[in-house]
């Protein structure tokens, strides 16, 4: 007979699954946050510029500055 010492009960997984669902609603409520932030992030590792909607909308009208 094996012992039973990666056994877990029901009161014991239900503190982490509490606690693994509330960090999922806070993702889920503040989703878009969560990717324009990440965006932010990778953006400044890459060094890359992304362009404003304003910015692609006056560069497709055919509208420039000169």
């Amino acid at each position: 007979m094996k012992p039973l010492f990666a056994y877990a009960t029901p009161d014991q997984v239900m503190g982490l699954a509490s606690g693994l669902a509330t960090i999922a609603g806070v993702l889920l409520m503040f989703w878009n946050k969560v990717l324009v932030t990440i965006g932010k992030i990778i953006n400044r590792i890459t060094g890359r510029v992304v362009m404003t909607a304003e910015e692609a909308k006056s560069t497709s009208d055919g509208s420039s500055s000169k």
